[in-house]
């Protein structure tokens, strides 16, 4: 439902724009399929031209996961985080087991953590393969950015472009003065087109990853020094604690700081 509700708000200002034009009463008139290629084509291609191939490939999960995001429902986390590290101190690693097999885990990095837990013993080898990963996902994220920006920036571009193009075409065929007012029109619909992938499409999808890449930075930090202070022996009712301190403030140093306090005492 949440996923379903944020595409529909992200996709609303094109509701507005079409409900605007046809309330003009002549749609068609924004409707050109060269146009609109040239446009579309040539934004994409050069923005793919800006990064190196790998990394472009790289940005499609990102970009992919910013339409689809799954919304965390952070008491969740911090309660599913208690039952697991319950379930460790009580079991060892069968209870971890079993509580990813039993449950459904309210984020994914989660499930990740648990499994390296059950393959590897040494926490500090765990520690360096979380961090890493996480890295390398919010280096994938920064670089979605990157490229759904420079599309921003490019799709304007290649609308002036356009109307440069139909200018020139138009000047060259000044034998029919009745034909300048249609081909100005449509010399200006590539201007039109730019504009709205700018700012409906690109513009929106940059603020997403932004979101993204904030949001999967904090609880992936989270969830690996959570994971690490539960196989060290950490109590339960102190890291559930700190999680919810560290989230309500939206800080992840509060975590290990909280920690140590509680373990002092």
């Amino acid at each position: 439902m949440f996923q379903v509700l944020s595409l529909l708000i992200l996709f609303s200002p094109f509701a507005v724009l079409v409900i605007t034009l046809l309330l003009g009463g002549q749609l068609d008139l924004f409707v050109n399929y060269p146009s609109l290629i040239f446009v579309i084509a040539g934004t994409l291609t050069a923005g793919a031209a800006s990064l190196p191939v790998d990394v472009v490939a790289r940005t499609l999960k990102p970009i992919f996961l910013a339409f689809s995001y799954k919304h965390v429902n952070l008491q969740e986390f911090v309660e599913f985080f208690n039952r697991l590290s319950v379930s460790f101190r009580r079991d060892g690693l069968f209870g971890l087991e079993r509580e990813i097999e039993s449950k459904k885990v309210p984020y994914e990095g989660i499930k990740r953590a648990v499994q390296l837990a059950m393959e590897i013993s040494d926490t500090k080898t765990i520690k360096e393969v979380l961090e890493l990963e996480r890295r390398s996902y919010l280096e994938d994220i920064e670089n979605s950015i990157v490229l759904v920006e420079n599309l921003g920036t490019l799709a304007p571009a290649f609308g002036l472009l356009g109307t440069v193009i139909g200018l020139i075409y138009m000047l060259a065929n000044l034998k029919d003065p009745s034909t300048i007012g249609t081909g100005l029109a449509l010399a200006l619909l590539t201007t039109f087109y730019g504009l709205v992938l700018s700012n409906m499409v690109f513009t929106p999808l940059a603020s997403r990853l932004r979101y993204l890449k904030s949001r999967e930075e904090v609880l992936l930090t989270l969830v690996e020094k959570a994971i690490i202070f539960m196989l060290e022996g950490v109590s339960p009712k102190v890291i559930r604690d700190s999680l919810l301190e560290s989230l309500s403030k939206g800080r992840v140093d509060v975590f290990e700081k909280k920690v140590a306090q509680k373990e002092q005492k």
